[in-house]
């Protein structure tokens, strides 16, 4: 029987509300981003705001949580923010201001550089005498649209536009060039997808996060043009033993005084070390670095393949 008002109803409609979030947040994988009510996917947080603002309004308050309009460069991120939105129409960060026919991301970065587009039929068509300059999404099929830039919609943001990656006991090195500094906007050590660093075992328990790992990586990382940092359950504690794990980072360079997103040249590298070896000491300029054995299970120790320190 249905209740439609009192505490029952009440309870179950938060009952349902706190189930739904759940479900949300494991799918999608909801951990580590640095600012409240984003959500994490492959690495980059997103964060929906129904508020209808024109196109730089809505840049403005993506700058403010130091992000950028999102940005979808492939199938899987397009159909998630439109998901995100529940389907609703939302800029995005691709617009041909400057240059009429050639769209831009926000980060610099143009349409035929991403090889990856999802207009719709007939679009862009640059409809109107005020002309349409600036990108949304929405339909069923996750369709872009282009429209006028001082119409008012609701928009996506997203914080990170690189994502760096280490299998465990591998260095992740992140450098920022043309005086950028770095700025985290995720980190997670554990599992959280079965396609990385998949020389391992358990490679399929994807339910593996690290609390510390944000506070960890951005201590480590955030304001330097370039730093290291070692994907370990020396650095990070171990989240999931036995489990072949990984570093994820999610980050942007910034110019100097500027908390916004530029475009800068990043590279990401890491050392061809992925496996389990015996524990191991490292001299570094300051102090001894221990590598504890990895309970790795069946799996086979390589010592031809244990890190070496890399500098910072």
């Amino acid at each position: 029987m249905f209740v439609r008002d009192g505490p029952r109803n009440a309870l179950s409609q938060w009952t349902c509300m706190l189930v739904l979030l759940f479900v949300f947040g494991a799918y999608y994988g909801v951990t580590g981003c640095s600012e409240a009510d984003y959500v994490s996917f492959n690495g980059i947080c997103y964060k929906d705001f129904a508020e209808e603002k024109t196109y730089e309004e809505a840049r403005q308050t993506c700058a403010r949580d130091g992000g950028l309009l999102a940005m979808p460069k492939d199938d899987a991120i397009n159909t998630f923010i439109h998901d995100l939105s529940g389907g609703a129409i939302r800029w995005i960060g691709l617009n041909d201001i400057n240059n009429e026919g050639q769209f831009v991301f926000e980060d610099g970065q143009t349409l035929e550089e991403a090889s990856y587009s999802n207009w719709k039929r007939g679009e862009p068509n640059d409809l109107g005498r005020r002309g349409e300059d600036c990108a949304q999404i929405y339909t069923s099929e996750h369709a872009w649209n282009d429209a006028p830039c001082d119409r008012t919609w609701g928009f996506i943001c997203q914080l990170g536009t690189e994502v760096g990656r280490a299998c465990e006991r591998e260095w992740l090195t992140i450098t920022c060039a043309e005086g950028g500094t770095i700025l985290v906007s995720h980190a997670n050590y554990g599992r959280t997808s079965s396609t990385y660093c998949t020389e391992g075992p358990r490679v399929t328990d994807t339910d593996c996060t690290s609390e510390t790992s944000q506070d960890i990586v951005s201590e480590t990382c955030n304001g330097e043009t370039h730093c290291s940092i070692l994907a370990s359950n020396s650095v990070f504690g171990d989240p999931c033993v036995g489990t072949h794990k990984y570093l994820e980072v999610g980050y942007s360079c910034v110019q100097p005084g500027n908390t916004t997103a530029t475009t800068v040249q990043m590279t990401v590298t890491t050392m061809d070390t992925q496996g389990y070896c015996p524990e191991a000491v490292v001299e570094t300029e300051t102090e001894p670095v221990v590598f504890p054995r990895t309970e790795g299970g069946d799996f086979s120790y390589s010592v031809e393949r244990c890190p070496s320190f890399p500098g910072k």
